[in-house]
């Protein structure tokens, strides 16, 4: 072989060993590293010269390896200016130095560069070896060079030399940050000086891989001598890249009918589930698209297995190309399946073709951006080409964004005349919609089309979070009120007390979507035979008569129901007793007990069971009786107590260990969704369908812009669910509040009142104290308020005949409790001053 090489040179000269070094490159790819570890066997079988000359039992250490892209990892030994550069560095860290003594060194270092240049061009022409000794050769005419640019003493082969070259390259690059700007402009810019510096980069980066191309031969004689002494570690190289091979096609044969045949059985499966849907629309999405990047898989192991031992920076100049081709390959191919699905972008549905189109366009501008910029880091750093590339994209700017604003001009167009309230500054820029200037309205047009889509996508993924969705029914009552005012939109005569009633009330059909959880919680420890006590406890209001309902309709015939009225343990037997269909006057737990145990009940529901408790000292004593005579009872039965979470906040520190409790239920707010679902089964029983056209709310980001009537009712669902804080009882007198009759006698919808809690904050801390009690009992006496609270009989009048004169609180046969039009403003701003837990 060597005979050969040797024949070839003298025939043909120093060109064709170059030509055959750029040959011999992807054949070394192949098999210049299959054996990683042959290394430490071998000795390096390309610099036997250099080696001779070693003393013996010493080798020549092997001089650094240079990195193109990186700074600071390749030093030449004896150099001066490194140490120049450093002292600069401190300089200017310590104010002793200036930007133009930066420039003056950067004069400097230039001149020796490209002396140093000059030299490595010379000696690349004809060595068969990175450790040849460099030859002497006559410098090229040119100007005198300054001081310091004489040949380097310290390179004795064209390895030094290409490391010196290398880090002076480095050195520049490290110095371009501290020039003044007018010098740095000059040097990245596109004039004589950037255009000189320009030519030394790509020639410096050509340089360079004409001395990779004379490691690579090295590599080839290295491959060759460690194949003779350990060809095992061949095989398993080589192996190792079949066992890759033969594992990516194996997947790719089996993943064409894998694929298909998970997302057919999801798609087949009962019941559909959203998640079921979405993991199949995953799927073949993922099938789609996997061929890029299958082989970017294939790619990253083929490196991984093929390492290169004289030649590591090799590797870092090549990836890039195959990375960023499979990065474009990629992107294509998820284009052309969002095209094949009918997806569309920012600026509508209904250009989804031009909308890809587009896409397609700014797409290939990135990836041509990143690749050059990628190139240009790689292979001369971050300096003058780099700052080339980066001008070139930004010129293309211009024409693509010109064809954009061609193609979009006319959907542009027909957008706008869609949107419902565009902006004065977007009406007047599209007035003009003919000749040059329409060029410029579609522009303006486009910037806020998209800017309103991607607040139409913020505001859908805010209104993702309870938070968000408050935060928006805030934003549309706000707009409503101040669209409402200036376009003079005026109110009606309420709704009939007959029809509110109807409203208010269920007539026979139950609501069956809120607390499903807790509901099946429930009848399970019914189905089960359970004995003991479960408590439900909700907001008043929240749901949990609701709750029993239905608890009753699942066990028909188990379960009895009742509301435990207000006047103590007395008022509570008298009402199971009428539940459980006994009369007379002399009532005995042996009474219950055969009565229980006739009808076979294994559920005793109880609705309001909190009434059973004064908020006085001494006033649980009704709920230790109700306690005994659950226990001498006896029944197997289960006892569902449902209570207001103000008064169990109390209850359950002071008698919670007496009701030994199987089960804690707290029911959840209700949502938005099921608020608007519970409304519309009212109207519906009641057979009403009122009009949702005389508001004007701003527009919801779920809806389009001629669907009027399906956003504002959306928007008045919101508003009311977020009034409400989830309360279906505040909620559906909220709706019935909303509702009003206009001059034509048309039921319309008008803006739910908001929950005036200023009013409530600025009152005298004794009236708040006395909401507090009232909220706790939910029913009170006059009486239990005095005695609770231990003020004089005169305060707590004045406190009530306040509140009665404002409407806050109601009586109910001698009873008082707070209205249900200020029961969300009084809760509220008790729970704000931590008068009640919330």
């Amino acid at each position: 072989m060597q005979y050969v090489r040797v024949h070839i040179r003298q025939i043909f000269g120093a060109r064709f060993a170059r030509l055959r070094a750029c040959l011999v490159l992807p054949i070394a790819i192949l098999l210049g590293s299959s054996v990683p570890a042959a290394s430490q066997y071998m000795p390096d079988a390309a610099a036997p010269a250099n080696a001779a000359k070693a003393p013996a039992g010493r080798q020549v250490p092997a001089a650094p390896r240079p990195d193109l892209a990186t700074s600071g990892k390749a030093t030449f030994t004896g150099s001066e200016l490194r140490n120049r550069f450093e002292a600069l560095e401190e300089g200017l860290r310590n104010g002793e130095k200036t930007p133009a003594d930066a420039d003056a060194f950067y004069q400097k270092l230039i001149s020796v560069l490209e002396a140093r240049r000059q030299d490595l061009r010379v000696a690349l022409d004809g060595p068969r070896s990175p450790v040849d000794q460099l030859k002497s050769a006559p410098r090229k005419e040119g100007p005198v060079a300054a001081p310091g640019t004489e040949p380097p003493q310290d390179a004795a082969t064209v390895r030094d030399l290409t490391s010196i070259v290398v880090s002076l390259s480095d050195l520049r690059l490290q110095l371009l940050p501290a020039l003044t700007p007018e010098l740095r402009r000059r040097v990245t810019g596109p004039g004589l000086t950037g255009i000189h510096e320009l030519r030394g980069e790509v020639e410096t980066a050509i340089l360079y891989l004409r001395y990779v191309a004379l490691q690579m031969q090295d590599e080839l004689a290295y491959w060759q001598a460690r194949t003779v002494v350990a060809p095992l570690l061949l095989i398993g190289g080589v192996l190792e890249l079949a066992v890759a091979l033969f594992v990516f096609y194996w997947w790719r044969r089996w993943a064409a009918k894998a694929f298909p045949r998970w997302r057919g059985r999801l798609q087949e499966a009962r019941p559909r589930s959203r998640r079921k849907l979405r993991l199949a629309r995953f799927l073949w999405y993922l099938d789609e698209v996997r061929s890029p990047l299958e082989w970017l898989l294939l790619a990253s192991v083929f490196f991984a297995v093929i390492g290169f031992q004289k030649v590591p920076d090799f590797e870092n100049h090549i990836w890039p190309v195959p990375r960023w081709i499979l990065l474009a390959w990629f992107v294509i191919a998820l284009f052309k399946t969002i095209a094949s699905r009918g997806g569309a972008g920012l600026l509508g549905d209904q250009a989804p073709g031009l909308c890809l189109r587009s896409l397609r366009l700014v797409a290939a501008w990135l990836l041509l951006l990143g690749f050059g910029l990628e190139l240009a880091r790689v292979y001369t750093g971050e300096g003058t080409f780099h700052a080339w590339v980066w001008g070139v994209f930004e010129l293309l700017v211009l024409p693509v964004l010109l064809l954009l604003i061609i193609w979009w001009r006319p959907e542009v167009f027909r957008q706008l005349d869609g949107q419902q309230q565009p902006p004065e500054w977007v009406r007047e820029a599209i007035r003009q919609q003919k000749g040059l200037r329409s060029y410029w309205g579609a522009a303006v047009g486009g910037v806020y089309l998209i800017a309103f889509r991607l607040m139409q996508y913020f505001l859908r993924g805010l209104s993702g979070i309870e938070r968000g969705r408050r935060v928006l029914a805030a934003l549309s009552r706000r707009g409503a009120e101040r669209q409402s005012v200036s376009q003079g939109i005026e109110g009606g005569a309420p709704i009939s007390a007959e029809l509110r009633a109807r409203l208010l009330d269920s007539q026979g059909k139950i609501y069956e979507t809120a607390a499903r959880t807790e509901l099946a919680q429930l009848v399970e420890l019914v189905e089960q035979g359970r004995v003991g006590f479960a408590a439900v406890i909700a907001e008043q209001g929240g749901g949990k008569s609701l709750l029993l309902q239905r608890l009753a309709s699942l066990c028909e015939g188990n379960t009895v129901v009742f509301d435990c009225p207000p006047g103590g343990y007395e008022a509570f037997e008298r009402a199971f007793a009428s539940a459980l269909g006994i009369s007379g006057q002399e009532l005995s737990p042996a009474m219950f007990a055969e009565y229980l145990q006739k009808s076979g009940t294994r559920a005793v529901a109880i609705d309001n069971f909190h009434r059973l408790v004064r908020p006085v000292m001494g006033g649980q004593k009704d709920l230790d009786r109700v306690s005994d005579l659950v226990k001498d009872i006896g029944v197997r039965a289960l006892w569902v107590a449902a209570l207001n979470q103000a008064a169990w906040d109390y209850i359950s520190r002071a008698r919670a260990h007496r009701l030994i409790l199987d089960r804690f239920l707290e029911l959840p707010p209700w949502t938005e969704e099921q608020i608007g679902e519970l409304i519309d089964l009212r109207c519906s029983e009641a057979g009403v369908s009122p009009d949702f056209g005389q508001l004007v709310l701003p527009h919801q980001v779920d809806y389009p812009q001629d669907a009027l009537e399906e956003q504002n009712r959306e928007g008045i669902f919101r508003m009311i669910w977020d009034a409400a804080d989830g309360n279906p009882s505040v909620a559906m007198r909220l709706w019935v509040d909303s509702l009003v009759v206009n001059g034509d006698g048309k039921m319309v919808v008008c803006m739910p009142p908001e929950p005036a809690t200023r009013e409530v904050e600025g009152v005298h801390f004794t009236v708040l104290l006395v909401l507090r009690i009232i909220i706790r009992a939910e029913l009170v006496s006059r009486e239990d308020i005095i005695e609770s609270l231990r003020f004089s009989e005169g305060e707590v009048d004045n406190a009530m005949y306040f509140l009665l004169g404002r409407g806050w609180i109601e009586e109910l046969n001698g009873r008082y409790r707070v209205s249900w039009t200020w029961f969300r403003a009084v809760t509220r701003v008790l729970a704000r001053k931590n008068l009640l837990s919330r």
